[in-house]
């Protein structure tokens, strides 16, 4: 268990956003307050914080790939499934982990 931070550490956040941190595998709250604590540990000490943020709506490289279609081919499925995935925000990064300043 690592109980200091060296000055030499970067702190990676990776799929922290909405639609990936659910309940699925691990408990999302306890990680997510795991990561809550990290942060804060980091940026007061001046260290590096980098959140992956990762878009695929309209990406060129999820346009690049080639598979059979999955979404149900009848309209009613068509909506029951809609209606499942909240399209708003579903890519924005958990309230959890505040965000001070944003690289693109």
């Amino acid at each position: 268990m690592i109980t200091e931070i060296d000055k030499y550490t970067a702190l990676v956040l990776i799929d922290l956003q909405k639609w990936i941190a659910k309940d699925t595998v691990h408990p999302v709250k306890d990680v997510l307050a795991k990561a809550a604590i990290l942060v804060n540990a980091f940026r007061p000490a001046g260290l590096p914080v980098v959140i992956v943020h990762v878009n695929p709506v309209g990406a060129d490289w999820a346009k690049a790939r080639v598979e059979k279609p999955s979404a149900p081919q009848n309209a009613v499925l068509q909506t029951i499934a809609k209606v499942g995935m909240p399209i708003t925000g579903f890519t924005d990064i958990v309230p959890e982990i505040v965000i001070n300043q944003a690289i693109f």
